[in-house]
């Protein structure tokens, strides 16, 4: 059990270097070090894109394998060191044999602070690796998958390092390469992103909750600073036992959206009509949120909300034939947020007004 515990806990080590005390302004596109870049027309299907200019970028050094001790499992350790600070917020190590396969290993496995110090090693067992431990030729390099523009069809894989190579690969290296003209024109207009959780509790003034409200019960909060109306949400849906042995439905996941193109990072969207915006909700619960239905307003030019101008959405959800129904409404005021009760799946539910 001592030997077990050991190897678990050098599977997700990353030394410690130097802080970065701040961030830069965003720095100018191109590869993390001296690499080409290929040309998109004669790039293999797999190679990722040279990175944003706001990504932050690495310079990969010295894979190695090292047995900590006899009988213990081998780790394989890349050497890292930031060249220009910038965005980062889930990276990927690509790990490329000589026979052509990659392994994506994903940040969770590095530990919370993965990259952000100036330089030091990232270890992996290779267990988690998945290269076996007489591999000899390895090419490694750190990539981001960006998810804001999947529901515009476009899931961006950027190469935000140089590759590192151990052994003699035998093949070419796997290059970053340009943008094709329809990237380019995504790329360069990223869909708007909405407020961050919890970060604005001064802004707006909240309706009562409908549902069951604990002290316990976290709150996710998401109001706009600009004031922008919520146009819809962004939603999953699952089940619960009201009852032991009896499902109902509910919803898990409740996200305000404050643009037509917000990102729903996989979930489902309920949305105005153009020029509408969310006006009240009508709010199903049994315990919990069993479904919403959502009034929508016109918006005026001056920004106002014109509740004589409305129509209903379905609703969103599984509503029990015992569920209780109550009504969240701004009475004509902007909708600019929610407040959200969540363990698991929404509690309650109120809006954030103007």
């Amino acid at each position: 059990m001592r030997k077990f515990l050991g190897i678990l806990v050098l599977i997700a080590v990353i030394s410690v270097g130097t802080a970065i005390a701040q961030k830069p302004k965003t720095p100018a596109a191109g590869p993390a070090v001296a690499e080409k870049i290929l040309d998109a027309s004669e790039a293999p299907a797999e190679a990722p894109l040279k990175p944003l200019k706001e990504l932050a970028k690495f310079k990969l050094s010295n894979v190695r394998l090292e047995v900590p001790a006899p009988g213990q499992q081998a780790l394989l350790k890349v050497r890292y060191e930031l060249l220009t600070a910038g965005d980062l917020p889930n990276p990927v190590l690509v790990l490329r044999t000589a026979d052509g396969k990659q392994r994506f290993i994903g940040a969770r496995l590095f530990g919370r602070d993965v990259l952000k110090d100036k330089s030091g090693d990232i270890t992996l067992g290779l267990g988690y690796a998945r290269i076996g431990e007489n591999t000899k030729e390895l090419e490694a390099y750190l990539a981001f998958t960006d998810r804001r523009w999947e529901d515009e069809e476009l899931r961006p894989t950027f190469k935000v390092s140089n590759s590192a190579v151990m052994g003699d690969l035998g093949r070419d290296l796997q290059y970053a390469r340009e943008w094709t003209p329809e990237e380019t024109k995504k790329l360069n207009n990223p869909p708007p992103t909405g407020p961050a959780l919890n970060a604005n509790n001064n802004i707006g003034k909240d309706t009562k909750f409908v549902g069951l409200v604990e002290k316990l019960t976290p709150s996710l909060r998401f109001a706009s600073p600009k004031k922008t109306p919520v146009v819809g949400f962004h939603y999953t849906l699952g089940t619960f036992e009201p009852v032991k042995g009896l499902k109902a439905g509910c919803i898990v996941h409740l996200t305000p959206s404050f643009d037509q193109r917000q990102p729903s990072f996989g979930q489902k969207m309920e949305m105005a009509k153009p020029g509408y915006a969310v006006g009240a909700v009508n709010v199903k619960t049994n315990s919990t949120v069993t479904a919403i239905q959502v009034v929508y307003m016109k918006i005026m030019p001056n920004g106002t909300i014109n509740a004589k101008d409305s129509y209903t959405g379905d609703w969103v959800g599984e509503p029990g034939p015992n569920d209780k129904e109550e009504t969240l409404t701004g009475n004509g005021r902007k909708v600019i947020g929610t407040h959200v009760r969540h363990f698991g799946r929404v509690y309650a539910l109120a809006l954030v007004l103007e």
